[in-house]
């Protein structure tokens, strides 16, 4: 905050950033939802401990304006990027003039990258030509319900998203099932948290089975009410046990791509990386590529950085075959969404790949020579 405000008085709200030849933007072009941040009781308590802090460290001569001060709080709220490391970590917070007009949808057609403090926007989808307008990125992490994504945008943004992935109720009902109760379905049914308690569930839409338990709702609300409150525990740092917990109490109810399920097994493979139980880590990430891939899609980059993780993994502990596989798996999409001049794909993909090749070359060459070693002993004794 303060060096936007020391950057506006020494001339930065003339700076510009070209879109094109006819279009461009300044600081004061950017949204500042003015009237949304001055009714959002959050962001106003947020704004007066921060001018606390200001009036200390800047001295209240080089504040501007309340009026001004509100507008320039509010373009970095709405505007920001959280700049991220190769491991997407965030190392920073940054206004970016030019991508700041890039709008929002859950199913984004582009993604952004950072090389330093450098943004980087690559399309993941073909376009016949580059139009500003229908670029679309993600503001938030969409593996989450329409519901929960659509108040988390107001909240953060002050709009109601209405992309194509919010008018989707099929997806979310995926997101609250339970497995068939027939052993010989591999089919989802889904359960309405907000319907009465006793009310049955099922049928199988698609066996037709309809002997669930009467008190199959009930455990499924339960357990799904204890891991929404395991999830807000580890919002900030993910747990090994707390998650492994979860999944243990999800046991064999939960479907396969149900939200909660994919969370905590996302959860738990973070979380063993983080105390590097590597086999452990591995077992969570291969069950979870099918829900992940769900809740993304299937190109997504951050299905791209998953696999990364699983091969590099995979490598560390000499599962190279495997590692190889995931690799592979990532190339191509982090290829698109990186770029090959990206350090993420030049640096960390690529010499990856070629330490799993020259690995399994040499593990090839050395079982070549075993079998010829074996050979020359057999015909010395059998001559």
């Amino acid at each position: 905050m303060a060096k936007v405000i020391f950057k506006l008085k020494n001339g930065g709200d003339q700076i510009e950033e070209k879109l094109s030849e006819r279009k461009s933007r300044k600081f004061k072009d950017l949204m500042n939802h003015y009237t949304d941040l001055k009714d959002d009781k959050n962001r106003q308590e947020h704004l007066t401990s921060l001018i606390v802090v200001l009036r200390k460290y800047i001295g209240s001569n080089n504040l501007p304006n309340e009026v001004d001060l509100q507008g320039i709080f509010g373009r970095i709220c709405v505007n920001s990027f959280s700049i991220t490391d190769q491991d997407m970590n965030t190392a920073g917070t940054g206004v970016y003039l030019a991508a700041s007009v890039f709008d929002h949808s859950c199913q984004p057609n582009s993604y952004v990258t950072f090389d330093g403090k450098r943004l980087m926007c690559r399309a993941l989808v073909d376009m016949p030509s580059l139009d500003w307008s229908k670029l679309r990125i993600s503001y938030i992490d969409v593996m989450n319900t329409t519901m929960d994504r659509r108040n988390e945008l107001h909240r953060r943004y002050y709009f109601w998203c209405d992309c194509r992935a919010c008018h989707n109720p099929e997806r979310d009902k995926l997101m609250s099932s339970i497995n068939c109760g027939n052993p010989k379905c591999t089919a989802p049914v889904h359960i309405d948290e907000d319907d009465d308690m006793d009310a049955p569930v099922g049928p199988c839409t698609v066996c037709g089975f309809n002997e669930l338990s009467s008190d199959t709702r009930k455990k499924y609300c339960s357990i799904a009410k204890y891991c929404r409150e395991q999830m807000e525990v580890m919002k900030d740092s993910y747990y090994l046990d707390l998650s492994q917990r979860g999944l243990e109490m999800q046991g064999d109810l939960f479907y396969k791509l149900n939200l909660l399920r994919v969370k905590f097994l996302d959860a738990a493979f973070e979380a063993a990386i983080c105390v590097e139980n590597w086999d452990t880590a591995i077992k969570y990430g291969m069950q979870n590529i099918e829900g992940v891939k769900f809740c993304y899609g299937e190109d997504h980059p951050n299905i791209g950085l998953m696999l990364l993780k699983l091969g590099k993994i995979c490598l560390h502990v000499y599962r190279t075959q495997e590692a190889l596989q995931y690799l592979k798996q990532a190339e191509p999409v982090l290829r698109v969404s990186h770029g090959t001049s990206h350090p993420t794909y030049k640096e960390e993909l690529m010499a990856l790949l070629q330490q799993a090749h020259e690995e399994l070359m040499f593990m090839s060459q050395k079982k070549k020579k075993r079998i010829n070693d074996i050979s020359v002993i057999c015909r010395t004794t059998c001559g």
